[in-house]
């Protein structure tokens, strides 16, 4: 029986070709200024048992890809027989892509086939313990759930063979073995539970202090300015993007810029702060699809969840016009109140087409608000405070959300949401819960300072304003309540009139701010 000329040609390539020795396929550079953290000890750590799988999961721009990379580059330093084969799992088609550069990297027999299952050939060849020991890393597996999804047909062959009914999970085809170990790296803490097991999982958290001033210090040399690199790197929450872009723009422009510079621009404005967040230096170790300033890092995931969670997406937008520590989950349970912008004048409405629930159901709507909240958490948006029913957020990401809703034409619709919120949230006739009152007095001195475009809106401001000085009063903070009670008054006399019963009430408790300061004449 004769052969093909073509199963010939693959038949005589099969055997011209000499086995390769072990090889890393890492696209990135070493990085020479590598600071190492905790996490890289605890990785090797995990990755020490056989068939190890570990999840690498945090906020994106904390730094997980740079931490595989420098594990990657020490792994093959101990051991150079050992394959490191980086797979970009992003998605489906860089998937496939990685999966053939790897089979071609490891001459993998019959790949040349055209009736090849490579996927398969991959897998039978990571199972051969004759081939030695290997670490596969999953980069960027964010939104990996199709590594999880039977498979219809073949994601990477591209013959003919007629259906593929019963085919193993993609994430099937790296088999668990004892010469082998994977890593993945995930933004996404369901992902990664997902993908390896409990022990598995590695949280990624922003830098300490002082390795985040090792690292401005090793980008670009501080010369003296230790305290304004202080600064810098806290303003910064410790984010290593953060840090390597605001090195990146002051090294770029030399004797014409300084830490204390870049600090200063920082903490003008909000949108001067934002668009030193916005710049797109090009970071050598990281994936040419990923986007290199910390907020379009941030937006890529937000617009994940605006598009499969909405109502989440909601949570995020409300919560990022509050404080971004300490924020009580009162406030933000009131989200399902009227919202303003409607028909109040303003340039901007929220449409109503997000997951909505029964607002008859109470049981429905705390279920509801409990996965927002698990949506948000999995993505590092917002953690939980050990004050109980209370939650926190990055500054940055609070930035990077309003910048957000800005470009989509929504943003002063959740500012005055917010105000509404707080409004609603703060007590109407009484200080008894002083404890609640002290939890929403700093959302209160921030609100003072937005500014809404609807009378209502502004109205709503007044009132946090008057019952914030109210409350500061009752604590014996005169001085503090003056600003807020003189500002609520301003804006209910231009708002509302003189006369207005509102307008007397601010003026009224103005008094009694001049009279305990013995002003009163």
């Amino acid at each position: 029986m004769s052969l093909s000329a073509t199963a010939l040609m693959v038949l005589l390539l099969a055997k011209a070709e000499t086995p390769p020795l072990p090889v890393s396929t890492l696209p990135f550079r070493r990085d020479p200024d590598f600071i190492s953290r905790p996490e890289l000890d605890l990785l090797q750590q995990r990755l020490s048992y056989p068939s190890a799988r570990v999840a690498l999961f945090g906020i994106g721009g904390v730094g997980k890809s740079q931490l595989a990379i420098e594990y990657c580059y020490r792994l093959r330093e101990r051991l150079r027989d050992t394959w490191v084969l980086w797979i970009h799992a992003s998605n489906a088609a860089r998937f496939e892509e990685s999966i053939r550069d790897a089979v071609d990297q490891l001459k993998i027999a019959g790949r040349n086939d055209p009736k090849a299952d490579i996927l398969q050939l991959f897998h039978g060849w990571l199972q051969d313990q004759r081939n030695g020991t290997w670490l596969i890393v999953l980069d960027n597996a964010d939104e990996a759930s199709y590594l999880l999804q039977p498979l219809t047909r073949n994601v990477v062959d591209t013959s003919d063979s007629g259906t593929n009914a019963g085919r193993k999970r993609l994430y099937e085809y790296l088999p668990t073995c004892l010469q082998g170990s994977v890593i993945v790296t995930t933004r996404n803490r369901e992902m990664a539970a997902k993908l390896v097991d409990d022990a598995g999982m590695v949280t990624v958290e922003p830098m300490g202090e002082q390795i985040a001033l090792d690292l401005l210090e090793t980008k670009i040399g501080l010369q003296g300015e230790n305290e304004p690199a202080r600064k810098l790197v806290a303003v910064l929450e410790y984010m290593p993007l953060a840090i390597s872009q605001a090195a990146a723009y002051i090294k770029q422009r030399g004797t014409r810029s300084s830490v204390q510079q870049y600090l200063e621009k920082f903490e003008k404005d909000e949108k001067s702060r934002t668009r030193l967040l916005s710049v797109n230096q090009r970071e050598h170790r990281r994936d040419n699809d990923a986007e290199n300033s910390i907020i379009m890092t941030w937006q890529i995931s937000f617009e994940h969840i605006h598009q499969y969670r909405r109502s989440a997406a909601d949570l995020l937008s409300l919560m990022s016009f509050f404080d971004h520590q300490g924020i009580p989950e009162s406030i933000l349970r009131l989200r399902h109140l009227p919202r303003l912008g409607a028909n109040n004048g303003s340039k901007q409405t929220l449409s109503d087409d997000a997951n909505t629930t029964d607002s008859s159901s109470e049981f429905s709507a705390d279920e509801e608000m409990e996965e927002d909240i698990i949506t948000l958490r999995n993505y590092s948006f917002v953690s939980d405070t050990p004050h109980g029913a209370m939650f926190k957020m990055h500054r940055l990401v609070q930035i990077a959300t309003r910048k957000w809703l800005k470009s989509h034409n929504k943003d002063i619709c959740w500012l005055e949401q917010s105000l509404l919120n707080l409004d609603e949230a703060l007590p109407h006739d009484d200080y008894a819960d002083w404890t609640e009152c002290r939890a929403l007095l700093p959302h209160a001195r921030l609100a003072f300072n937005l500014k809404p475009e609807t009378r209502d809106a502004s109205l709503h401001q007044a009132s946090i304003s008057n019952k914030a000085a109210a409350f500061l009063l009752s604590q014996g903070f005169a001085i503090d309540a003056h600003h807020l009670a003189k500002g609520s008054m301003a804006s209910r006399r231009e708002l509302l009139g003189e006369e207005h019963p509102d307008t007397l009430t601010s003026m009224a408790n103005l008094a009694s701010i001049y009279w305990s300061q013995g002003r009163w004449k």
